[in-house]
């Protein structure tokens, strides 16, 4: 039975959840940044053949604005265990997940791959296109049914299933939809920052900015490129960036650059991929750990194996 002014979910009163929204709650959620949950934990929570066969009994409830969605997830390892109950409120005005949370996972405080895979569900029941016929979300779990009704489920019933080619529609004005619809729900990313001022004459000081700029004008020679740059860069939008390390917009136009600070070892530098480039272009070199160490050790040694056994 409904829980207590909850009805049963069906495929018509879902509440819509997009990718924005779904990226917007991970990226302010404290919950989901560690590198356990942010790695292959989520990502094999979010999968369509977990999701799909483990989650049912699907309810619902609106409140004004907040929509409240609960499901059963049946354990993945133990399926006679209790299922984990899972709850969902969207904010169906503003368009965005208020929380998500397992009841009854251990794991739950630190963000649990129970939540993550209602979530994704939620998002992929949106995704779906419209139906004739209304499809009942209040179900035993598929998983669950293994030993009972299902004596097993085969590789072929988890696999995906197959999609039809259709003609990819052209992507020339993708981007700046991507751009408006980030900067309207005030979403918070690498790229979104990067266009965040773009129409500001501060942004125009950025180096891509500069260069795009300058080609387009019919510039080609760096002499030309640098007398470009004085007669664009006054002082009274120099002064912007007095804060300078606190400032973000003076990390931005120091990207690509060669400072005072970098013209001596930049006069003398023979590589064109070594530190020099890496500190200038703000790309930064992973410290392999010794699981990645070992890891490649692994790998050389089983290749070596079978280049033996084709020789």
């Amino acid at each position: 039975m409904t829980e207590s002014g909850f009805v049963k979910a069906q495929s018509d009163n879902l509440p819509k959840m997009d990718a924005f929204m779904v990226a917007a709650f991970f990226a302010n959620s404290p919950l989901y940044k560690s590198a356990e949950i942010r790695g292959i934990k989520a990502d094999s929570a979010g999968r369509e053949n977990y999701g799909d066969a483990a989650l049912g009994y699907v309810q619902l409830k609106r409140e004004g604005h907040l929509c409240t969605v609960k499901a059963k997830i049946c354990p993945e390892h133990k399926v006679r265990n209790k299922d984990y109950l899972v709850t969902l409120v969207v904010n169906e005005q503003s368009e965005t997940v208020e929380d998500v949370s397992c009841n009854d996972c251990p794991a739950s405080l630190g963000g649990c791959k129970h939540a993550i895979a209602v979530l994704m569900w939620v998002h992929r029941r949106s995704e779906e296109p419209a139906a004739t016929e209304i499809q009942c979300y209040w179900r035993k779990p598929t998983l669950s049914k293994i030993g009972t009704e299902l004596k097993y489920i085969t590789l072929e019933s988890f696999g995906k299933a197959p999609q039809q080619q259709l003609p990819h529609p052209s992507n020339g004005s993708f981007l700046q939809k991507f751009v408006e619809i980030g900067k309207e729900r005030n979403i918070n990313s690498e790229i979104l920052r990067f266009f965040a001022n773009e129409d500001s004459s501060l942004a125009k000081l950025g180096i891509h900015q500069l260069l795009l700029k300058y080609v387009s004008q019919g510039g080609s020679s760096a002499e030309d490129f640098f007398i470009y740059c004085n007669t664009v860069m006054t002082d009274a939008l120099c002064q912007a960036t007095v804060e300078q390390s606190q400032n973000t917009l003076w990390h931005q136009l120091r990207y690509g650059r060669i400072t005072a600070s970098r013209i001596y070892e930049a006069s003398r530098c023979k590589k064109s991929d070594g530190v020099l480039v890496e500190h200038i272009v703000g790309s930064m070199k992973i410290k392999e750990t010794k699981a990645m160490l070992r890891g490649k050790f692994l790998e050389k040694k089983v290749i070596s194996v079978v280049e033996k056994k084709i020789i």
